[in-house]
This record gives structure tokens, C-alpha cells and sequence, in this order.
């Protein structure tokens, strides 16, 4: 069994292309997998418009927090039953059988596992800091996402990948792809990243000095929106 967590952000565009993926599933696959999509207090409600077997849990963050992916993700990972925990951005695609080949993969508890990254026009990019397979232990023994960097954009990614590289073996899937689509970028935020680059700088000083500690995590207000639970 696997969990697929991606937090949702007034992104229409990407969700429709993320469940028009999912639709393409096989039925024996979905038999394994549970999705957690997370709302993050969008002006544009998650649409699902779903009409396929899924078992998809739907949460919804009621608090309007700029920049609040670490907190969703963190809240998707407290609702993942399984041990392995897949995650990535709205705009990133697992194809079917690369889906397959995740939950076929032989995993290491101790192992976490980043992938191969080509855009929807077939271009190779590096691969994203963002998506990873961890098994749900070792999220929360390295403390989860840093809820810090919330309310302004960028680094908490780069913050959680130094920490596991330096608690965790990482492997790089070359022969799993994600498939970006670039031009679905969220933009009605501000990306300024001054503020939480030098609140990077401070967090790797407190890790290299030993006394990093990460805080309160689900620092909102969420609900649980709907269960679909149709593939069992």
C-alpha cells in the first residue's frame, strides 16, 4: 500500500490534469493506493470531479496562511495510514506506470527516494527537492516539514532535503519520471524569498551546531471535507 499527498493551491488547471491522470489508474493499482489532497484554503475550491474508482481523502485548511504548503503537507502525512508515503507539488504527475513501479519498488526504511523530472514538452529538468518517497517514520522522527518558513515563499523544501541527507541514505530513481507542467505555477503570491532564505541560513547554522528543533506543526484550523473510498 502506498499514500500519494499533494496540497492544492487555486490550482484548477493542474487538479483536472491530476485527476484526468488518475482516472487512467488501473483498478488493481488503486487497489494500494490512497490519495490525501489538501486544500490549502484556496479562493478556488478543490473541484473533484471524480467518476472513477479512488480512495481519496479530501481536507480542506480554513485559515488563510500565504506560502502554507509545509503545514498541508504536514497535515496530509498525519493522514497517511500506510507506510510509505509518496508526495509532491499539484503541477507534478505520476504516471500510471511509474505508480506501478513505485509500489513494486523494493524500499528501504532508512532509504528516501527522489525522481527523474521531464516537462510536459518532454525537456529534462532537475529533480525536485519537493517529491520524495520516506517511509511515514522517518517524516516524523526528522520532524516533519518546517511550519517556520509559512506565511512567505521558498526553502522549506531545501530545509527538509539537508536534513535528510544528513540523517538519511537518498537514492535518485532515474527511471522514474515526473512530468511538470511548468506554465500551471500558482502566481497570485508573493515569491519574494529574503525572508525565508535568511531563516535558511539560520535553521542550517542551528543544524550544523546540533540544536536545530523543529516546532509546533498544524499551526490552522482544518476539516476533513469528504472521504471517497470506491476502489476497495
Amino acid at each position: 500500500m502506498l499514500t500519494l499527498v499533494y496540497s492544492y493551491y487555486n490550482s484548477s488547471k493542474a487538479l483536472k490534469i491530476q485527476i484526468d491522470n488518475w482516472s487512467r489508474y488501473p483498478i488493481e493499482l488503486m487497489k494500494k493506493l490512497h490519495f490525501i489532497l489538501i486544500d490549502d484554503c484556496s479562493d478556488i475550491k478543490a473541484d473533484l470531479a471524480i467518476n472513477f474508482p479512488i480512495n481519496l481523502t479530501l481536507l480542506r485548511i480554513t485559515d488563510s496562511i500565504p506560502w502554507n504548503q509545509p503545514g498541508a503537507k504536514n497535515l496530509g502525512f498525519k493522514f497517511a495510514k500506510t507506510d510509505w508515503v509518496f508526495t509532491s507539488d499539484i503541477d507534478h504527475v505520476l504516471l500510471p506506470e511509474m505508480c506501478e513501479n513505485l509500489t513494486e519498488l523494493n524500499k528501504d526504511k532508512k532509504t528516501v527516494y527522489y525522481f527523474s523530472r521531464l516537462t510536459d514538452k518532454g525537456e529534462t529538468r532537475e529533480p525536485h527537492p519537493n517529491s520524495f518517497l520516506i517511509h511515514r517514520d522517518i517524516f516524523w522522527e526528522l520532524g516533519g516539514y518546517d511550519e517556520d518558513f509559512c506565511g512567505h515563499y521558498g526553502y522549506d523544501d531545501i530545509l527538509l532535503k539537508t536534513i535528510i541527507q544528513s540523517h538519511c541514505k537518498t537514492e535518485h530513481l532515474s527511471s522514474i519520471n515526473l512530468i511538470n507542467y511548468p506554465s500551471l505555477y500558482s502566481s497570485d503570491l508573493d515569491r519574494n524569498r529574503r525572508s525565508n532564505k535568511r531563516l535558511l541560513k539560520r535553521k542550517k547554522k542551528q543544524l550544523q551546531k546540533g540544536k536545530y528543533k523543529n516546532k509546533k506543526i498544524l499551526r490552522f484550523n482544518w476539516e476533513l471535507v469528504k472521504n471517497f473510498n470506491t476502489s476497495s
